[in-house]
Formats: C-alpha cells, structure tokens, sequence
C-alpha cells in the first residue's frame, strides 16, 4: 500500500475504500438507467404504439426529442430543471406510453 501525504498534511492512500466503489458502482447504474429511460425507451413504446418497426436510430431520434421538450418544459412551467424533476417527468412519460401499449394490448418483444 502506497501512502502519500496531500498539502495540507492529512495522510491518504491510493487504495480506494469499499464504500467509494459501491458509491462508484450504483452511480453507474443510475448513469445506465438513465440512459435507457431519457434516450431509448419512450422512443421505443412511442414506435410500438404507431406500428412501426423498433430499431435504436429511431428510438433514439422519437426519445430525444422527447427529452428536449421534457426539460423545456420542465423550465417554461417554472419548476427547477435537475435531474429529479426530469427524471421524474421521464418516468412518468414513460409509464404512460407502457400503459398505452398494456391498454391496446400491444407486444412489447422486439420483432
């Protein structure tokens, strides 16, 4: 184990502590998450819902633009734009869109 003394004396290790690296993991995995909920998802249930075929450039293309008008939207209505107010406004897009395609009783397997 390496030490090393920073400038204002404290002692710190190179070796990283057990709870920087879970912290480190679940921020990975709300990076991924968030990905597939604000880039891929709704664009995805949105194709469904049209009868269209799936595939990640129009997902991608349909889920941006959704994206785009859920933080403008968010700022225009006053609300603060971060990623919980976005976030939760992704959810709910997307919760929608899935109740949509539960209602109609659509197939969500790719095809």
């Amino acid at each position: 184990m390496q030490l090393i003394y920073n400038n204002t004396g404290n002692l710190n290790s190179h070796l990283q502590q057990p709870a920087g690296k879970i912290k480190t993991v679940i921020a990975s995995l709300l990076l991924f998450a968030g990905i597939l909920i604000g880039f891929f998802l709704p664009g995805f249930l949105l194709n469904r819902i049209i009868n269209r075929n799936n595939d990640f450039g129009a997902a991608y293309i349909v889920s941006t633009v959704i994206l785009f008008h859920a933080i403008f939207w968010t700022g225009i209505c006053g609300f603060k734009t971060s990623l919980v107010s976005v976030g939760t406004l992704l959810i709910l897009i997307n919760l929608s869109l899935f109740c949509c395609c539960l209602a109609r009783r659509i197939e969500l397997r790719a095809r």
